[in-house]
């Protein structure tokens, strides 16, 4: 059985090493979507008597991590939709979060793959009181809110 096993990875590595660069890219890339996804809903779970509608509350985290999948190609606009899909689930009111680990990710794609203009955006101070920014909310949950005119939440 282990030999089998052995034996079908070989091919597969092989197979995804002959691939373009751009494409094992996206393949890494969705790969980290969706564990991530899979960790932001399964973290809801325990919380499910508690979050009203279950089904949106597990939406957005998902859509918190899925849009991943495509954060080399399209790195401000996965952003903004990550950001967006987070500020909806502070607003709506759910009260457990799944950590923000992909609006950090999408805000430091930003910072790798884009210009200087896109790299001075990312990192500007968003328009929050300082002791907002001292609480406990991250700096990437807090610019994609301050970003769309809503402002942070203490």
């Amino acid at each position: 059985m282990a030999v089998r096993l052995a034996r079908l990875r070989q091919p597969l590595a092989a197979r995804l090493a002959a691939l373009p660069p751009r494409y094992q890219e996206l393949i890494q890339d969705t790969g980290l979507g969706v564990a991530l996804a899979t960790v932001n809903v399964v973290s809801l779970l325990p919380y499910r008597d508690q979050l009203h509608p279950l089904w949106l509350a597990l939406v957005l985290a998902a859509g918190q991590a899925l849009p991943l999948a495509f954060r080399r190609f399209r790195p401000v606009g996965v952003a903004l939709v990550i950001g967006a899909a987070r500020v909806a689930y502070d607003k709506i009111g759910f009260g457990f979060a799944p950590f923000p680990l992909g609006p950090a990710i999408a805000f430091y794609t930003i910072i790798d793959r884009r210009g200087t203009f896109w790299r001075w955006v990312a990192r500007s101070r968003p328009p929050c009181s300082s002791a907002r920014l001292r609480s406990r909310r991250t700096w990437a949950t807090c610019w994609p809110s301050s970003a769309c005119g809503t402002g942070c939440r203490p």
